[in-house]
Formats: structure tokens, sequence, C-alpha cells
């Protein structure tokens, strides 16, 4: 048995080591159009870029989390109150009907417009309005060209 402390005989492989030679070149791979490291900073770098985004989606929801549970209360509220609306528009809607006015009227002695006595008179007319005087009527008016 070896020691875990030795280092391993073995030697370490690269991913260039399995590529073929007919596809890579001392730059790197060359359908890839360019070389090792410009790849592998390429992809850290799209890695830091999603786990950021990761935690902005993260924060956001830990900052949102009450929304949900309070739109549930506002909806149970709101179709509370629908109800509340209906239930006080069935009590008002026969209160303002034109049979319930008309016999509201007649029960407190009020007269119908159709049996009402109607009778004609004759209205003076208006005297006219006394002219203002000159003074009061005189609109000056002054022009400045420019």
């Amino acid at each position: 048995m070896t020691d875990p402390l030795e280092p391993d005989p073995k030697p370490i492989h690269t991913v260039l080591d399995t590529v073929p030679s007919s596809v890579s070149n001392s730059r790197g791979i060359i359908w890839l159009g360019g070389n090792w490291q410009d790849w592998r900073i390429r992809a850290v770098l799209y890695t830091l870029v999603y786990l950021a985004l990761a935690l902005v989606l993260v924060g956001i929801r830990q900052v949102t989390w009450k929304i949900g549970p309070t739109l549930l209360e506002v909806q149970k509220q709101r179709l509370a109150l629908e109800q509340d609306k209906k239930a006080l528009r069935s009590q008002v809607e026969p209160l303002i009907s034109p049979a319930y006015i008309r016999n509201f009227a007649l029960s407190h002695d009020m007269v119908p417009f159709s049996k009402a006595p109607k009778k004609r008179d004759h209205f003076e007319a208006l005297s006219p309005p006394q002219p203002l005087p000159l003074e009061a009527a005189r609109v000056q008016v002054i022009t400045r060209w420019k």
C-alpha cells in the first residue's frame, strides 16, 4: 500500500493531452478559436455572472417573501367587501325603485303630477336693465408694436 502523503507517481493529464493532434495546435483547440487560458477565463467569468444573477434573484425573493401571503389576504378582504356590496345593493335597490318611491309619495299624501291641479298664469315681463354710465362702459386699449 502506498503512503497517502507521498506524491502520486502518475503524471497529471491535462485536457489537451486527450485532444488529438489533428484538432489542436500550440495555441489550443482550432475549432474553439483561441487558447485554453482565454476559454478558462471566459468560463470562470460566465460562472461568476450566473452566480451573481442567482444571488440577486435569491436576494429579491428574500426581500419580497411577504408579498404572496399579503396578496392572498387582500384578495380575501376584497371578496368579503364585494359580498357586502352585493348585500347592501340588494337592500338599497328596492328603496330607490320607481314603484317604491310612488308608493311612498302616495302614502304621504303627495299628489301625482298627472292628477295635480294645473292652472295657467300670466307672468309680467321683466323691466329692462338700467344702462351703465358712459365712464364705466368705456374700454381703453393700448397697442405697442415691437
